[in-house]
């Protein structure tokens, strides 16, 4: 908050500033003795500085029209910033646009994410990162690349040890994946070996 006074004439005007919120100063626009102007119906104000509140941050972006069906505001979000890359921040999605943007030939959605306070890391206004929704999760699973499993007529099949240098074909269940690595809901057990597939020669 401050607080100015100047003298026209034989009239003294006081006036207060009051910011609308705590937070900090990003920047300032004017200097101590400009001329600021009050915003009327006719014309907009002066502006003194931007501030922001750094204890509730919002990340910006924009997902896919293929992903947006997947999502659904609440859904709890990890953030990489690219100034902290071994930092992971948390957060919750806020808001999803109702209206599509186009960008590059794609059908965009622009999002909102609300990061409540990041206990860890020091985050500045103007960092560019990337968020990974979490639209599915479970922890303590077992888990194999994704790379090992035949998927044919509807089964998924991998290929494990059968007496000496042989093999043979087993069914799994399968369930959430990352598309770098599934989990296996049934049909194998942890420790248990698993052959790649060979790698196709090139003619």
């Amino acid at each position: 908050m401050e607080s100015g006074k100047v003298k026209i004439g034989d009239t003294e005007i006081e006036s207060i500033v009051k910011a609308p919120i705590d937070g900090f100063v990003l920047n300032r626009t004017i200097e101590v003795g400009d001329p600021v102007t009050p915003q009327t119906s006719y014309m907009e104000g002066t502006v003194l500085m931007k501030m922001a509140n750094m204890d509730r941050l919002l990340f910006k972006g924009l997902v896919d029209e293929i992903d947006v069906g997947k999502m659904k505001e609440g859904m709890e979000v990890e953030i990489k910033v690219g100034a902290l890359p071994t930092d992971t921040v948390k957060g919750f999605l806020r808001k999803i646009w109702l209206k599509a943007q186009k960008k590059d030939n794609a059908t965009m959605f622009p999002i909102e994410i609300l990061i409540p306070g990041a206990k860890n890391s020091v985050l500045r206004a103007g960092y560019s990162a990337n968020a990974n929704i979490i639209i599915q999760k479970k922890n303590n699973v077992l888990t194999i690349p994704e790379r090992v499993i035949t998927f044919r007529n509807d089964s998924a099949l991998v290929k494990i040890p059968s007496g000496q240098n042989k093999d043979q074909e087993k069914l799994i269940k399968t369930g959430l994946s990352d598309a770098i690595n599934i989990e296996v809901v049934s049909g194998l057990k942890e420790g248990e070996e698993v052959f790649e597939k060979p790698v196709k020669k090139i003619d």
